[in-house]
């Protein structure tokens, strides 16, 4: 069971809604859920990438210069085989995300002024959330 509050206004619900198994679990009915995501590189895996690079490099240093173009493939796959495990169970990508809640907009006209600033900025329009512009 999730805490519910609305982000714009502080106001906690009256009542929870019904658990129905879908995303918006026990969500009290009219309110937005609004989830951001965001994807960015591990920077473990990125420091794995230079340590990569610069085992390599100590690697071409043991082989004569006009030799080196043959073993570089070679050298990198064998350098990519003593990482793939770490590299697979790091991830090249860390995903954050947040969940707010924004109290029924129909229910409270200072939500519905700020919900409309909010979402206005996003480019989404309350007419597709089922929310008469009119309020």
């Amino acid at each position: 069971m999730t805490d519910y509050y609305c982000v714009l206004s502080g106001l906690t619900p009256h009542n929870i809604g019904t658990d129905e198994g879908d995303d918006f679990g026990d969500m009290p009915n009219g309110w937005i859920k609004i989830t951001v995501q965001r994807r960015y590189e591990n920077p473990q895996w990125l420091l794995i990438q230079d340590i990569k690079a610069e085992q390599l490099k100590q690697m071409l240093t043991q082989v004569p210069e006009d030799q080196q173009d043959m073993v570089v493939d070679a050298l990198k796959l064998q350098i990519d085989a003593q990482f793939v495990a770490l590299e697979d169970r790091l991830g090249q990508y860390i995903i954050e995300e947040e969940t707010k809640y924004i109290a029924d907009p129909t229910e409270h006209k200072s939500v519905f002024e700020e919900c409309k600033g909010l979402l206005s900025q996003l480019e989404i329009d309350l007419e597709d959330l089922g929310i008469d512009q009119a309020e």
